[in-house]
C-alpha cells in the first residue's frame, strides 16, 4: 500500500504525483493499469517490456497525459478489431496528436535504451 510522505508540501507531493519516474514505482503500477485494461478488454499488452515507459517519454512522463494517451492507444486498437495493442497504434496516436511522420518516435521498433539516447540527443 501506498503511503503519503507527511514530510512534503502539499505542492511538492503534487508534482511528485503529476510525472511518472522511469523504472520507479509509478511506472510499475502504470504499467499495471495498461495491461489491466488490455486484460478486461480481451486485448493482448505489448510483449515489450519498454511499452509503457515509451508512452511515459512520449508525453515526457506527465502523469494525466500518459493514461490520457494510453487510453487512446488502447481504444485504437479496440475500434481497429486487432487482437493486441501495438507500437503501430501507438505511433498512430502520436502522429494525430501533432507528431512528426517520418522522425523517430519512441513507438519505433528496436532496442528502447538506445532509441531512447537517439531521441534523447535529438532533444527529447
Amino acid at each position: 500500500m501506498d503511503t503519503i510522505d507527511h514530510s512534503l508540501t502539499v505542492a511538492e507531493r503534487s508534482r511528485r504525483t503529476d510525472t511518472i519516474a522511469a523504472g520507479g514505482a509509478d511506472m510499475q503500477r502504470f504499467k499495471r493499469f495498461i495491461e489491466t485494461c488490455c486484460k478486461k478488454l480481451d486485448l493482448s499488452f505489448p510483449d515489450d517490456p519498454s511499452f509503457a515507459e515509451r508512452i511515459a517519454f512520449s508525453q515526457k512522463a506527465g502523469l494525466g497525459r500518459s493514461l490520457a494517451f494510453a487510453k487512446a492507444t488502447i481504444r485504437r486498437a479496440l475500434i481497429n478489431r486487432q487482437p493486441t495493442v501495438s507500437f503501430e497504434d501507438a505511433r498512430r496516436i502520436w502522429l494525430l496528436n501533432g507528431g512528426s511522420d517520418g522522425e523517430p518516435t519512441p513507438f519505433d521498433p528496436g532496442d528502447w535504451p538506445e532509441q531512447r539516447k537517439l531521441l534523447e540527443s535529438r532533444g527529447w
